[in-house]
């Protein structure tokens, strides 16, 4: 009762009265005024004396909620009149509430959070549960240089717990605060993601940045014209120029990757180049860019790169004065030892890889001079490998090195229609045939004689019992080519350098041949010889007799069921029933799983299947066991034995049951 009285006191305060005094009605006409549980506040005012009727109420803003481990929430209630308000859960061990309401889960479960003032209550249903994280993939690849934004996802979506982001390694790759992951340079490294205790991983491949221009900075004369391209890929890139004034530089024929440039006057300019390769299903925007500085007049080339033993005429653009004429070109070179320089013709001879600086001195008819200076590198450019063999359909990246930053290389095929090679390299066949790929770098002219072979295979899967074996023919390949054969499943079937197969356990295996950048399968199936014969018998079956339920066990009928009753030789140890007549398709599914023969009771993928199995399809409401109404033998090589052939994959939601009667 005292607290009623106080909050009558506290109230009567608020609207401004003398201290009023809580009354419970002590006559009936007091009483029969009242509505039921109301609260009377009686003024003190000797001016007044009415008395204020207030009904008591209480309310909360939620009747259900979730609450997540770690992540607290208050409940919020009001009262009217103001009163203190009386928390309680109906499981402390599952959560518990404070005193301003603050409900925190203990552990998951369902709990009644009660709220009780003013001689009233007011419950909310609460769930806990267990906070959850999830990040986007497990694995991804950035660019370095380049970022990628994980999408995180929380349970609860909302709180002021925060996914705490490291990385295994800073100088690989690092991350933000708000999980943005940054390649810094090739490798890989781990990215983890913390959230209330929950820990998710992420592999991240930093890969190296070959979405770059062959140069980033150019010095040239107006009236020079030299290409940009990006060597490292095959993707088109878009480039786009800016310029410190109008008329510097033009891109001229813009084709794929590269383009060319000509100067046009003096001054500065940046050509940017920009791609979109994608990484993690996403485009990401590739940039790189070439500073040009275009001089008015000087030596040409400015910049220049030339193979050891080849030749470069250097010529001076523009170096007249006005009014006097040139009496004399004096050309030098800085180091003698890497390039030697007629005096007078200004042609240049590489002798070693380095670097030196070509000067000219002019000298005019009013005893001036002026020296004009260029840059020339020496390049010891080479391939790897000077004739390949490549499958038909195949690429392959032409292997150049020795060059540097200006090296110019030119590339192009004696017979585009056998093959073709693009500015970054990349070659591409198209017919059986060959040809001749030349570089010519430097200067220097490197030849590749490319031969385009077509290996094939006739057939790609053979069953065959454990202790067998064969000879995989591989058609299509020449003298040069390279074959490699290797198996995924060693113990089922191993393969010889010559490409000889032996059988060892029963199972599935790949033989992976790799023949001039080409990979081609030969699927395997090792099965005992029981099973092998059911299926060849089958075959043999269907190719000679007439589909027919009513005469399914005569000699040129089958159905279904009889079929695979036949093939395996009527063996009731097997399938069941009696020697005279084969168990429907249905009795055969019973039987088998009553044995222990059961694969599957669904589809499965076919590596797991071996020749012989049986596949139930059901799904009938035909009062028999699981609705089957009908069996297919499994042929090997994704193929079932039904006439014709088909494939294992046809109507595969049916499927109710595969069995292996024998391996």
């Amino acid at each position: 009762m005292k607290h009623k009285k106080l909050i009558a006191i506290i109230l009567g305060l608020i609207i401004g009265l003398e201290p009023a005094s809580y009354v419970f009605a002590s006559n009936s006409s007091v009483k029969d005024s009242m509505k039921e549980s109301s609260i009377v506040i009686q003024s003190q005012d000797s001016r007044s004396n009415k008395n204020t009727f207030i009904k008591p109420a209480l309310t909360l803003n939620r009747k259900a909620l979730t609450v997540y481990l770690k992540n607290p929430i208050t409940l919020k209630a009001t009262t009217k009149p103001t009163s203190k308000i009386k928390w309680k859960s109906s499981n402390k061990k599952i959560a518990v509430v404070s005193t301003n309401g603050k409900i925190t889960g203990k552990k998951t479960g369902t709990v009644t959070i009660t709220a009780s003032a003013n001689g009233l209550k007011k419950t909310c249903k609460v769930k806990i549960k267990k906070p959850t994280l999830s990040i986007n993939s497990n694995s991804i690849n950035v660019i370095d240089g380049y970022n990628y934004q994980f999408n995180a996802k929380t349970k609860p979506a909302k709180t002021s717990s925060k996914i705490i982001w490291s990385t295994s390694n800073k100088k690989i790759a690092s991350i933000s605060s708000k999980g943005i992951i940054t390649g810094n340079k090739p490798g890989t490294a781990t990215i983890t993601a913390k959230f209330c205790g929950i820990k998710k991983t992420c592999k991240v491949n930093v890969e190296k940045n070959i979405f770059k221009l062959n140069k980033t900075s150019k010095t040239l004369l107006a009236g020079d014209t030299f290409t940009l391209n990006m060597p490292g890929t095959s993707l088109d890139v878009d480039y786009k120029i800016s310029q410190s004034s109008e008329g510097h530089v033009v891109i001229l024929d813009q084709k794929n990757n590269s383009c060319s440039v000509t100067a046009l006057n003096a001054g500065t300019a940046t050509i940017t180049a920009t791609t979109y390769p994608i990484r993690n299903g996403k485009k990401v925007t590739c940039t790189s860019s070439c500073t040009l500085k275009i001089l008015a007049s000087g030596i040409s080339p400015q910049q220049s790169s030339c193979a050891v033993g080849s030749s470069k005429q250097f010529t001076l653009i523009n170096g007249e004065k006005l009014g006097t004429a040139i009496e004399d070109i004096k050309w030098t070179s800085s180091n003698s030892d890497v390039v030697t320089i007629d005096s007078t013709s200004g042609i240049a001879t590489a002798k070693k890889t380095g670097t030196a600086n070509i000067t000219a001195v002019v000298t005019y008819a009013n005893n001036t001079s002026t020296q004009f200076t260029g840059v020339i590198k020496v390049s010891s450019p080479s391939l790897s490998s000077y004739k390949y063999t490549l499958a038909l359909h195949s690429s392959y990246k032409l292997k150049l090195t020795g060059t540097n930053n200006f090296s110019d290389i030119k590339l192009s095929s004696s017979s585009p229609d056998v093959a073709t090679i693009s500015s970054d390299g990349m070659i591409t066949t198209y017919k059986a045939g060959t040809t001749t790929i030349t570089a010519i770098v430097d200067e220097k002219k490197l030849d590749f004689l490319l031969t385009v072979s077509n290996p094939y295979l006739k057939t790609n899967y053979k069953a065959l019992t454990k202790g067998k074996t064969f000879t995989i023919k591989l058609n299509g390949k020449n003298k040069l080519s390279k074959v490699k054969f290797s198996s995924d499943n060693k113990s089922v079937a191993t393969v010889s350098k010559s490409g000889v197969v032996k059988a060892k356990n029963y199972g599935n295996a790949n033989i992976i041949i790799t023949v001039d950048g080409k990979e081609l399968k030969y699927f395997v199936s090792v099965v005992s010889k029981t099973a092998l014969n059911a299926t060849k018998k089958a075959k043999s079956i269907i190719d000679s007799s007439i589909y027919s339920q009513t005469y399914r066990m005569k000699q040129g009928y089958y159905d279904c069921s009889s079929l695979v009753f036949r093939a395996y030789n009527k063996n009731t140890v097997l399938l069941g029933e009696s020697f005279e007549w084969a168990p429907n398709a249905a009795k055969q599914a019973k039987y088998l799983e009553n044995h222990g023969k059961v694969l599957s009771y669904k589809w499965i993928n076919n590596t797991h299947l071996l020749p012989g199995d049986l596949i139930f399809y059901g799904n009938k409401n035909n009062g028999r066991y699981k609705g089957i109404y009908h069996v297919a033998m499994y042929y090997g090589n994704k193929l079932c034995v039904e006439k014709p052939l088909r494939t294992y994959t046809y109507n595969k939601r049916n499927i109710v049951m595969i069995a292996r009667p024998i391996k």
